[in-house]
Formats: structure tokens, C-alpha cells, sequence
């Protein structure tokens, strides 16, 4: 049995650079007047990469094409990222804290995340 995954559903396991394709469409076949197929909408898979260790999940990702989520670090600790087109991934750090991870970020660029404190 196939798995149908929505939009978000493929976007957001691309983001990780997990490669797998959606087989099925993700919407109806719209058929034009004269009973041809209309045009398809294709997607394109993007390694985000990592900060170094084993593992990245992304969140969330903006219509700039922006995506947040956390990382792991080449010492294991996990930091929230920013990752863009131009720059790639980039460590938003943490507030002296062993962690951090990034939830949203909006059209402006604001990221919503936590951390922890140095303090714990």
C-alpha cells in the first residue's frame, strides 16, 4: 500500500535531506478542456547538510525559502540553525546553554526558538 504525503509532508522530509519521492500526486488531476493532464508541480530535494554531527531536523520554513530547526554539533550538543540558499547552515548558538533549537521563522526572518541558560 502507497503512503500519500500532503505538500508539507514532502517539504518538510526534503528539508531534512531525507531522499525519498512522493510516487503519487499530492493533489486531484486536473484534466484542461481538451482532456489533457495540466502541468504537474515538481519539487527539488535539498541537502541542508549539518553543524557538524550526525543529525538535523528542520522546523520551519519561511516564502524567502529560509528554514530553522536544530542540529547536532560536532561536540553532540544541539543548536538551533539557520539555513539559506546564499549562506547554508548557520549556528545560532546558544545562551551559554549545552542546547538550543529553532520552532518558526517568519517572512522577515525572525526566528522563535529556546535554549538553555548557562545556568541550566
Amino acid at each position: 500500500m502507497k503512503t500519500k504525503l500532503g505538500i508539507v509532508g514532502c517539504s518538510l522530509l526534503s528539508l531534512v535531506g531525507i531522499v525519498i519521492g512522493c510516487s503519487e500526486p499530492t493533489h486531484p488531476l486536473h484534466l484542461n478542456a481538451d482532456n489533457t493532464a495540466a502541468p504537474q508541480t515538481n519539487y527539488a530535494i535539498t541537502d541542508l547538510g549539518n553543524l557538524g554531527g550526525g543529525s538535523a531536523v528542520a522546523r520551519a520554513i519561511n516564502d524567502s525559502g529560509q528554514v530553522v530547526g536544530r542540529s547536532q554539533t560536532v561536540a553532540g550538543e544541539q543548536h538551533a540553525f539557520l539555513w539559506t540558499a546564499a549562506t547554508g547552515m548557520t549556528d545560532l548558538g546558544t545562551l551559554g546553554g549545552g542546547s538550543s533549537q529553532a520552532f518558526s521563522v517568519n517572512d522577515l526572518g525572525h526566528v522563535v526558538g529556546s535554549t538553555f541558560l548557562a545556568s541550566g
